[in-house]
């Protein structure tokens, strides 16, 4: 009897067949592995020109749709994806409104493209432009090339300010330019960031809150209203809130306009930081929010008796001391100080340096000699102060 192991011949060739069938799949999930990771690697590189060109085209939204093209597409244009430099075409470019609420971009089309805040930027790797991915393995199966694409939108960067404008006597024949500098800066906001709020206090030896902090463009028409009938302290129709301890009263709005009683710039910050540290406004804001207080003045603090100062015999040293001490309150929340000094020849090298000693954080300092030109300085405070973000 034979008592040897038998194995059959049918059974090794299915043995074979089968290590062809495994290394096939092997071969062919290696290939896609090998495919799909460089298809992976375009895309990321496609993603970080989108970014940079979108980041690029939105410094071109305050000037025209055609330098928002002409911007993106040159930064493009420096980069590559695919190792191949990128191209972009006018229909990869769209301008658009951002609403940071919904986190929503809506594309704009004709008249409506003169009002844009956002820009998408589309980067397509397609066979008909002749920068699709080439694959290494997948023309075997019949897909020699893989499109790709990746689209980013930028715009603005939110930042949301209070201007606080002196109402003192000594401003009374030049606080007209003011306000029209205070509504041009609205319309800015209006038109590039209509989700950031803006509001504006009123103080003299007082602080009281004229506008609330607010969104712009829910409420322009009467936001814009209301600051033009803005009054200086000649016009006193009653006295303000005690703006210390940050109470609900405290940054009320109010139509009544405080009697002079010098002037106290540490009260009119005070108010401005009342309302961006009210639960009202911080339960409603993005964390990243930049947030700014704008002081429009003609010189230093004077002390009066009959001003809302903590003590009435507070001299205008001791004001002044307190100014930049409050100031330097409003850093430590993280909201900016600019200063908008309005120079009208009474007033000394000591005016100017309190007044620029104000300035914090990412604030800036601006001294205007002719009160025609607070209109213009004022407003560019927007332009002048962008930056940009990556929305999506």
């Amino acid at each position: 009897m034979d008592t040897q192991p038998h194995t059959p011949r049918s059974r090794r060739g299915a043995i074979l067949v089968l290590f062809a069938l495994t290394i096939i799949l092997t071969g062919g999930m290696i290939a896609f592995v090998v495919d799909l990771g460089y298809i992976c690697v375009v895309k990321t590189q496609a993603q970080a020109v989108a970014d940079a060109a979108a980041l690029a085209g939105a410094r071109g939204l305050t000037v025209s749709a055609a330098q928002v093209l002409s911007l993106a597409n040159s930064c493009a244009q420096m980069n590559t994806a695919n190792n191949l430099p990128v191209t972009l075409q006018s229909s990869d470019v769209v301008l658009g409104t951002w609403n940071s609420s919904t986190r929503t971009f809506t594309a704009s089309s004709g008249s409506a493209v003169g009002s844009t805040n956002a820009v998408q930027v589309t980067v397509n790797l397609t066979a008909a432009r002749g920068t699709a991915v080439n694959l290494f393995f997948g023309n075997i199966l019949g897909y020699p090339t893989a499109s790709v694409s990746a689209s980013s939108i930028a715009g603005v960067k939110r930042w949301d300010i209070v201007i606080s404008q002196d109402i003192s006597g000594s401003y009374d024949t030049d606080l007209g330019n003011a306000v029209t500098g205070a509504k041009n800066l609205l319309s800015d906001f209006n038109q590039y960031s209509p989700t950031s709020d803006f509001g504006l206090v009123q103080h003299g030896g007082w602080a009281s809150t004229w506008v609330a902090l607010q969104p712009v463009g829910a409420n322009y028409a009467t936001m814009n209203t209301t600051i033009g009938n803005l009054k200086d302290c000649e016009n006193s129709s009653g006295t303000a809130y005690n703006v210390y301890g940050g109470t609900t009263t405290s940054i009320a709005v109010t139509t009544l306009t405080p009697a002079c009683s010098g002037s106290d710039l540490a009260t009119g910050i005070q108010q401005a930081i009342n309302m961006f540290t009210s639960t009202a406004y911080t339960s409603t804001i993005p964390p990243e929010t930049n947030r700014a207080i704008v002081i429009s003045s003609d010189g230093e603090s004077n002390a009066d008796a009959n001003g809302q100062h903590p003590s009435p015999t507070y001299t205008d040293a001791e004001l002044n001391t307190l100014a930049q001490t409050t100031a330097s309150a409003a850093w430590a929340q993280g909201i900016s100080v600019y200063v908008i000094l309005y120079y009208h020849g009474s007033d000394t090298s000591a005016d100017i340096a309190l007044l620029e000693s104000l300035v914090r954080g990412q604030g800036t300092f601006t001294e205007v000699t002719n009160s025609a030109s607070l209109p213009a300085s004022i407003s560019q405070l927007y332009l002048n102060n962008l930056k940009y973000e990556i929305y999506q």
